[in-house]
């Protein structure tokens, strides 16, 4: 059994999976986008902060689902949620880069400390 390709195997299915896959650093907030699919590089172009993140993203949500993806982010709600589940997330319709919107799921989940 060659583990490099078993952890190859695995990053490349996990890359499939998701759209954005974005590390965030729980002291400073500070955000990287670790990898994205094209669609979302209106999006996800460089590191930033996770508000600033947010609010790019939030810009590119349709207009209906805004106020519950601005509840959702909200600093307050999703740490508390993750205390007591693996995961929170919710459906979004987001505008890709062909301009159209696209239903998306958005995931928070426990990360490890590296």
């Amino acid at each position: 059994m060659d583990i490099s390709k078993i952890i190859s195997s695995v990053d490349k299915a996990m890359h499939s999976l998701f759209q954005i896959i974005l590390v965030v650093d729980r002291q400073g907030h500070n955000c990287q986008a670790v990898d994205f699919n094209l669609e979302f590089d209106n999006i996800a172009d460089d590191p930033k902060d996770f508000d600033e993140f947010c609010e790019n993203l939030n810009q590119n949500m349709h207009p209906v689902d805004r106020e519950r993806f601005q509840r959702f982010v909200f600093p307050m709600n999703f740490p508390e949620e993750l205390k007591t589940k693996v995961f929170v997330s919710m459906e979004a319709r987001i505008r890709q880069k062909d301009d159209r919107y696209h239903w998306s799921e958005i995931i928070f989940c426990h990360a490890v400390d590296l």
